[in-house]
């Protein structure tokens, strides 16, 4: 593998892990802000969505966040992208794993 190669790999699983923090720490708010506003985490009167809600997309973005942060430090370390991720120019601009 070239350094251009290992350059744009790194830059492409870096911006990956930026994007799915930032889905993360939005979440994470969306979380806190439905714990404020309810007691007991179901649904919402005023149209809010409910606790349930909100966790699982927190949950997902947490997930996402840290499949994103594996798949860099294991290329990182030890040069290996997984499976479902590709090179660059070599298809898929998903390179998050399915695990």
């Amino acid at each position: 593998m070239s350094f251009s190669e290992r350059s744009q790999i790194e830059a492409r699983l870096m911006e990956t892990v930026q994007d799915s923090k930032a889905k993360y720490e939005s979440t994470k708010q969306q979380f806190e802000l439905a714990m404020q506003r309810t007691d007991d985490g179901l649904a919402l009167s005023n149209g809010h969505p409910s606790i349930q809600h909100v966790e699982q997309a927190h949950n997902e973005a947490m997930r996402k966040y840290r499949v994103a942060l594996m798949n860099f430090n294991r290329f990182i370390l030890d040069g290996e992208l997984d499976s479902g991720e590709s090179k660059p120019g070599v298809g898929g601009d998903n390179i998050e794993s399915a695990q």
